[in-house]
């Protein structure tokens, strides 16, 4: 997928159509690299994400995904 922006903020790629509580829950996996708090000492302070890694990172978890479910339909 295109992105507009390298750096994009939670509003922007919702606007794209990705899912608020899908991105709240990728930037929440430990040793993710492509989300962070603008300025993590402030609570209401913008969610960014670098887009390049997380297209990277969906493409991985799509991919797990249909493995699995692969894997389940071969029992």
């Amino acid at each position: 997928m295109e992105y507009p922006k390298k750096i994009m903020r939670l509003k922007e790629l919702t606007a794209l159509g990705f899912s608020e509580l899908a991105l709240l829950k990728a930037a929440a996996t430990d040793g993710q690299t492509f989300a962070w708090k603008n300025n993590p000492m402030a609570s209401n302070s913008p969610l960014l994400f670098d887009t390049d890694e997380l297209e990277k990172w969906r493409l991985k978890q799509a991919k797990t995904t249909t493995q699995a479910i692969r894997g389940l339909a071969g029992r």
